[in-house]
């Protein structure tokens, strides 16, 4: 049987000595799979955690727990629902659809604007008596970082594309368009 594997092994791949334990047909034991899925899970799961505690602690209620677990909660939630999606209507393939980090950026940025510093803990925590009540800090901050995100994709390509050149009074022409500003035309 052994013989059988290695001599239905694609052409070069023969001599190569390879270290492989599995090739793409083979179906490991259930107990490896059951290892082999929680490791890929605990890894999984310290990435999606961490984009709601670092959104928190720029949205300024870091210290609402309450808040927090309902960030952590929606990410969950909303991760599961995606990789169920991919793996049954779409690509069919075994993939975990996981919050994106590059998201993180921008909304820091937008976060960090004048208009959205954080206030004073007092005005945010009030007395610290329980049940803590920060919905009215951190939804306005949260809808500004939706709503950025939705105007940025919802600009049409042609209005990033299709510009006008006007010319300067020093005889140079430039781009008047939404998305192309003060770019010399071609």
């Amino acid at each position: 049987m052994e013989d059988d594997r290695i001599d239905n092994q694609p052409i070069g791949s023969q001599g190569t000595g390879s270290d492989m334990i599995y090739t793409i047909e083979d179906v490991p034991p259930w107990y490896l799979c059951i290892l082999l899925g929680l490791q890929h899970y605990l890894t999984c799961f310290s990435g999606t955690v961490a984009v709601p505690f670092l959104l928190a602690e720029a949205m300024c209620v870091g210290r609402d727990q309450n808040t927090v677990s309902q960030l952590v909660g929606t990410i969950f939630t909303t991760v599961g629902i995606t990789t169920l999606i991919q793996t049954t209507v779409g690509v069919r393939l075994p993939l975990f659809q996981a919050s994106a980090f590059a998201y993180l950026i921008p909304a820091q940025a937008i976060l960090g604007l004048e208009r959205w510093k954080c206030p004073s803990e007092e005005e945010i925590y009030g007395n610290w008596s329980l049940p803590l009540n920060t919905d009215h800090i951190w939804q306005p901050r949260i809808r500004e970082v939706y709503s950025a995100d939705r105007a940025v994709l919802s600009v049409p390509e042609d209005d990033i594309t299709s510009s006008s050149c006007l010319e300067q009074e020093d005889g140079s022409e430039l781009h008047q368009s939404p998305g192309v500003q003060d770019v010399p035309c071609e």
